[in-house]
């Protein structure tokens, strides 16, 4: 593979590392959740709600932006792909693949978004879970 590509997969590899290891903390902090209680819930809650915060401008402007580029790229590039390639037209289809890869980059942060998202709502829905418990046990018998 040439040096391009492997810097490519090298890229997505560490993205994807990075959205596992997501995956995998959100799911070390809601199962540890039954053994913890309801500040505790709360903090985790507060902590996710940072991170996505942190993270929502950064992605709605990579979506816009990947969206566009890749409406305006399959416009461009249907048909023409073959005939760039039949003419050596390297300069177009580099830009093509650039395209491609910033989109993969782009749909790649929207999965790790997607996770942060995730492990909120897991976590307010416990907090909710926790507090009906609380007051379900507060009542008279």
């Amino acid at each position: 593979m040439s040096e391009r590509i492997d810097k490519l997969c090298d890229n997505l590899k560490t993205r994807l590392n990075a959205i596992d290891a997501s995956v995998q903390r959100a799911k070390a902090n809601i199962t540890a959740i039954p053994a913890k209680a309801g500040q505790a819930v709360r903090t985790k809650v507060d902590q996710a709600k940072v991170r996505v915060d942190a993270h929502k401008t950064q992605v709605k402007d990579r979506q816009t932006r990947a969206k566009s580029k890749l409406k305006q790229d399959i416009a461009d590039a249907k048909g023409k792909i073959e005939q760039w390639k039949a003419n050596h037209e390297v300069k177009k289809l580099t830009r093509h693949a650039e395209n491609a890869e910033e989109y993969a980059a782009d749909a790649i942060l929207d999965a790790s978004n997607a996770v942060d998202d995730a492990e909120v709502a897991a976590l307010e829905a416990i907090q909710a879970r926790l507090a009906a418990e609380e007051a379900a046990a507060s009542l008279p018998a």
